[in-house]
């Protein structure tokens, strides 16, 4: 993976796009939203508590957002969203609710402790019952994300740099085959920015077995940690289940108000410097065929940006 400097980055805000042979290929892949909102439950929380009752509210909610912007695909993280504690037990609903919005869950990210050997057991029975929920409402894929702290959530950059690759990847291996053998659901790693920064995703996937468990590249996370995107889908091209796209606009040289340095932050897209359409251009011209989901900066500005910049059919 390549990395470019803040100069790359501004140089590629003032590019043109792709070509309009590019636009007008085949669109070999399913494309979505993972649709933002105000989730029913935030990480950090226990596994084992119970959803409130604004969990299935809140679900409906984003859904008809997404219905009422023409958008057939989505995504949403179940430890966030908490949608499959909320429609395990109540499978023809959901299905019968998303049915009615012409929407399907195409997949779902999820966060755990991931690298902890001794939870192998319970991992596994984890990610075994959210991909059984997916199959059963017609998902697709899975694209976990490791939780390095106490908290199911992104940790600092000192518990990433703590993780054990080897152990993460052993969990990761016995996960992804068992999800495998029982749902046929494929699962993709999604890296956060702050394994990214760690350099953990490289030994990551060399320790992985490919049959089993791949990698879910989320172009924001890459960029934001100074590497090129493009780079990770030549590189990891074979191994992707799918993908998210983004728009970052890195950080002034201007030092923040309260004196720290200046942070950048993801934007809606078309606003930043990621060269979105040549990243899909390369994913239509490999005739890449796994889902391809924006994912921040509002959903009208993504669906708008997504269909008429990108001419993607979601």
């Amino acid at each position: 993976m390549s990395r470019f400097s803040r100069r790359d980055l501004l140089l590629a805000a003032g590019a043109a796009g792709v070509c309009a042979a590019q636009t007008t290929q085949e669109q070999n892949f399913p494309a979505g939203l993972v649709p933002g909102g105000t989730p029913g439950g935030r990480g950090g929380r226990s596994p084992a508590a119970s959803p409130p009752p604004s969990v299935v509210e809140g679900v409906w909610q984003i859904c008809d957002e997404c219905h009422g912007l023409g958008v057939h695909n989505i995504e949403m993280n179940a430890t966030n969203r908490r949608f499959v504690e909320a429609f395990e037990s109540r499978i023809s609903e959901f299905r019968e609710g998303m049915a009615q919005r012409s929407l399907t869950l195409l997949g779902s990210a999820m966060y755990s402790h991931m690298h902890l050997t001794e939870q192998r057991k319970e991992l596994v029975e984890a990610h075994l019952r959210v991909a059984r929920f997916l199959k059963a409402v017609g998902g697709k894929y899975m694209n976990p994300l490791i939780a390095p702290g106490a908290n199911l959530g992104n940790g600092t950059d000192e518990e990433y740099r703590k993780v054990d690759v080897s152990a993460w990847a052993a969990n990761a291996n016995e996960i992804g085959k068992r999800v495998k053998e029982e749902t046929g659901i494929p699962v993709g790693l999604h890296p956060e920015q702050g394994d990214i920064r760690a350099g953990l995703i490289d030994a990551f996937m060399d320790a992985t077995d490919s049959r089993y468990f791949n990698l879910w590249p989320d172009v924001g996370h890459f960029v934001a940690c100074g590497v090129d995107p493009m780079s990770v889908y030549r590189k990891y091209r074979s191994r992707m289940v799918g993908t998210h796209l983004r728009d970052f606009q890195p950080p002034s040289d201007a030092p923040s108000p309260d004196g720290q340095p200046a942070r950048g932050r993801m934007v809606p897209f078309g606003t930043g410097v990621i060269k979105l359409p040549e990243l899909v251009g390369y994913l239509r011209e490999t005739k890449f065929t796994g889902p391809v989901m924006g994912e921040g900066g509002g959903n009208q500005a993504m669906r708008d940006y997504m269909v008429e910049t990108l001419k993607l059919k979601l």
